[in-house]
């Protein structure tokens, strides 16, 4: 008797899903073949023809594309708010008899909330964070739990997707205006004003210098540059860096202090270097980037010279600290130097091969949301 037809119609998010299931290197061989069989079935093939290739039988093809083709949602969600891909529920296993669980779904819950209690109110104090072999001798005891092995516990946070010994930190947005800044930053990077430079402009301050108290060893077959962990300390320098966006040059210099009396010295500096562009410089907030010392001589040189103000806690929109980390991995990281002179003319070689040899205008990129810009902010730029 001939086996009935069941045919496999996906959606695009199906699909896509199912291509994902397959190339995940995670995902059981099991579901990876029952991926294969809906995709194989969607382009048309008979069971014969797929269990050819998936290398299995045609009994065990039916068997999957009729489970799917006959899969039925969850009653409790309305069918137009489905996702598409909740179908592919219907490759999991059915339930299986087995042995009866252990634990009711009480003592779960009980393991659970003792996992997301919240640091205040941890019966341990100053113990954090719970490990499962924490978390089973803390619900020893309670209620019906006896006894309760950590691999148990690991398995039922694990159901949940629980991870205790995890931590992520988060940054609370102070700045009211954060979208709008970003938005002005973004908008330079992405169309700069004609006859117009674009200049990052930071500090990275407290740049030790450190000298080695033996030499370092080089490098050999076999072995790689070795370093003296110990070390004597002359110092440090306080280095204010302005980062063309256009060039990817930079401009620098090394002060022993970071006051507004270094920064308008530094302006100034970069002025004499360049009085003709108009500049768009991008700082951050920084109290002496705001004393009014420093607004007045921006005051005086405009409209050749204007402030752009990122958002606070948003340094990462400034394209030097990209340089800066440059920096650090290519000439500070390694570096031994006997005084504060040395580091300064280490820094300035840097910068000298870097501008004559390296510079390049970054490949900058923003993954987060899409940004809106009022037309009446394009315009102010483009004045």
């Amino acid at each position: 008797m001939p086996m009935p037809h069941y045919a496999i119609q996906l959606s695009a998010a199906e699909q896509q899903e199912l291509e994902t299931l397959r190339r995940a290197g995670k995902t059981p061989q099991q579901t990876v073949r029952r991926a294969t069989i809906l995709l194989l079935a969607q382009e048309g093939l008979s069971n014969q023809a797929i269990a050819d290739q998936v290398g299995t039988s045609r009994n065990l093809v039916q068997k999957w594309r009729k489970r799917f083709a006959l899969y039925e949602p969850p009653p409790l969600v309305a069918k137009e708010e489905v996702d598409p891909r909740v179908r592919l529920a219907a490759l999991q296993d059915l339930p299986r008899s087995g042995r009866p669980p252990d634990f009711s779904p009480l003592a779960r819950h009980t393991v659970v909330a003792v996992a997301c209690q919240g640091v205040e109110a941890r019966e341990f104090g100053g113990f954090s964070p719970y490990s499962v072999r924490d978390l089973a001798r803390l619900v020893a005891g309670r209620g019906e739990i006896l006894t309760m092995s950590p691999a148990t516990v690991q398995r039922i946070l694990a159901a949940l997707v629980l991870k205790p010994h995890r931590l992520r930190y988060f940054l609370t947005r102070t700045d009211p205006e954060f979208e709008e800044k970003m938005a002005e930053i973004l908008e330079l990077y992405l169309h700069p004003p004609r006859h117009s430079r674009i200049l990052c402009l930071d500090e990275k301050t407290h740049i030790q210098a450190l000298e080695r108290l033996h030499p370092t060893l080089p490098l050999r077959p076999g072995l790689v540059e070795r370093q003296e962990f110990e070390y004597v300390r002359h110092g440090t320098v306080d280095l204010f860096a302005a980062f063309d966006v256009g060039t990817g040059e930079v401009f620098a210099q090394c002060y022993q202090r970071h006051t507004n009396l270094e920064f308008r010295h530094f302006l100034r500096a970069l002025r004499v270097r360049d009085p003709d562009s108009r500049w768009h410089l991008i700082v951050d907030n920084a109290g002496f980037h705001k004393k009014q010392a420093v607004l007045d001589w921006c005051a005086v040189q405009r409209p050749k010279v204007t402030l752009h103000w990122l958002p606070t806690h948003g340094s990462w929109l400034n394209q030097v600290k990209i340089w800066f980390s440059i920096l650090s991995r290519k000439c500070l990281r390694r570096a031994s130097v006997r005084s504060t002179h040395d580091l300064r003319n280490l820094i300035h070689r840097f910068i000298q091969t870097w501008n004559t040899h390296f510079a390049h205008p970054f490949e900058w990129t923003y993954t987060g949301k899409p940004l809106a810009v009022a037309p009446e902010h394009y315009e102010l730029l483009a004045a």
